[in-house]
């Protein structure tokens, strides 16, 4: 634990340069990055050697806490552009006043603090990888029987969504189907069988992602595809990648156009928002190369952070209403109720929705171009008692992550079937920084789905359920 503090170094740092707005910004993004480097290289405790780095990377002390820590505290740079008066990297505007740098920073080292928390509660429970004991050990397993289960559950989400209950427990359903046939297309491609058909499921998964207009559900597909096949596959993956990034940089593009064409009760189709994209990014005019680059820029710095909203939540609390302090966990308790089940008949959604309107973030989050504007598990911790409840919030969160993900392995075979597909499924939250009644509700119903597994297998042996001779 003594070795693992080296965690805290940068949040020291930084404070004591936050009267200097841009030293003070660069030191907390700078210790963000830090930290990934020290629990990635081993520095803040030595990572688990039962299996090599990317043969583990689904381990939350990894592929999570990336996703964690980019979204909550490194993509913040491109807003730290943005009020410099860059636009990518070329500065075409005068900078915005110190008043608005000093709140970044501020909010910035909010962002450290949660983030050292969040990887310090991961990395005490790191050793514990390579000491406990597994129940099972899967080793064949079969590609045809895990599609079926993957079938079994798309078709169970679908149902809880068309009968309105337990919305969490159909997300949770949802994710069981597509890490499971993301196993059964690694399992294919390795034994070189059902190659074609598991191919054709994963189109239809990145079409169903295409049409929710929402950037995080395809980049999820490309992010978890490039990390499986990586290991095995290094060059084909890079060369993959590259081509695909290539199209990425249209991705925003695509989604303002499926926004603007098919939500708001407005009639238009995926396809017709496809074929926009593609006459948009392929004309020469100067009109839509302008609508393009703002396309990006503004997604860059506007809604792949947070960060903007995060001030606007600082700004308010404590200068305009006292911390919520346990107000905020009696919000999130509520939040495990179902919504038909509650007499204010509100979602979860709407009730997080309501401190973006009191904070007076809404309106000018949805003017900048977001969608959503419901604070952040960094801004909640925040608003429930500054300082030491992020800290506290950070750390409950990472502690919570290995807790469940180290269960998971002793009980669901290890870390195949047990991490890449039970904990990424039923913990999905981890990665993400959500309001604290979807992290209640989330958490609430992953436990649910996790004991309702363990005892209808308990009894069961696992390597029957995935195994066969082939």
């Amino acid at each position: 634990m003594i070795r693992a503090s080296i965690i805290f170094l940068p949040c020291i740092l930084a404070y004591s340069y936050l009267d200097d707005p841009q030293v003070g910004y660069l030191l907390s993004w700078g210790g963000s990055v830090f930290i990934l480097l020290a629990v990635f290289l081993g520095i803040a405790q030595k990572l688990p050697k039962d299996l090599g780095f990317f043969q583990q990377f689904f381990r939350p002390y990894l592929y999570m806490h990336l996703l964690f820590a980019t979204y909550t505290s490194l993509t913040s740079f491109f807003y730290f552009l943005h009020l410099q008066g860059y636009v990518f990297f070329e500065k075409v505007n005068v900078s915005e006043g110190q008043e608005e740098l000093q709140a970044l920073a501020f909010a910035q080292f909010c962002c450290l603090l949660n983030h050292a928390a969040y990887a310090y509660g991961q990395v005490i429970n790191i050793a514990k990888y390579e000491t406990q004991e597994k129940e099972v050990e899967i080793k064949d397993i079969y590609i045809l029987r895990v599609l079926k289960y993957a079938i079994g559950f798309y078709v169970l989400s679908i149902l809880m969504r068309l009968t309105g209950l337990f919305s969490a427990v159909a997300l949770i359903c949802s994710y069981f189907s597509f890490f499971l046939s993301l196993l059964a297309l690694l399992k294919s491609v390795e034994m070189k069988k059902y190659i074609l058909l598991n191919v054709i499921i994963l189109v239809i998964n990145l079409g169903l992602a295409l049409t929710t207009g929402m950037k995080e559900s395809i980049l999820s597909i490309i992010i978890l595809l490039s990390i499986n096949f990586f290991s095995r596959y290094k060059v084909a993956t890079i060369i993959g990648f590259v081509l695909v990034a290539n199209l990425l940089i249209y991705l925003p593009l695509y989604t303002n156009q499926v926004r603007a064409l098919t939500w708001y009760g407005q009639s238009g189709t995926v396809i017709e928002a496809l074929q926009e994209t593609y006459k948009i990014a392929i004309s020469e005019d100067e009109r839509s190369k302008q609508m393009v680059q703002n396309s990006q820029w503004s997604f860059l710095y506007a809604r792949l952070s947070e960060i903007a909203m995060l001030r606007k939540y600082i700004d308010y609390i404590p200068a305009k209403r006292d911390f919520y302090g346990l107000e905020l966990v009696e919000t999130g308790l509520l939040g495990i109720i179902p919504r038909f089940l509650r007499t204010d008949g509100k979602s979860i959604d709407q009730t997080a929705m309501e401190r973006a309107l009191s904070a007076g973030v809404l309106e000018s989050f949805i003017a900048e171009g977001g969608t959503s504007a419901k604070p952040s598990l960094v801004a909640d911790g925040y608003m429930m008692g500054g300082f030491f409840t992020i800290l506290l919030c950070g750390f409950i969160y990472g502690w919570l992550s290995t807790v469940f993900s180290l269960a998971c392995e002793r009980w669901f075979g290890g870390y195949t079937i047990g991490t890449t597909v039970v904990f990424m499924s039923t913990f999905n939250l981890f990665g993400l920084a959500m309001p604290i009644e979807n992290v209640f509700a989330a958490l609430f119903y992953g436990i649910l789905c996790l004991i309702v597994l363990r005892v209808a297998t308990k009894n069961v042996a696992l390597e029957s359920i995935f195994s066969k001779k082939q």
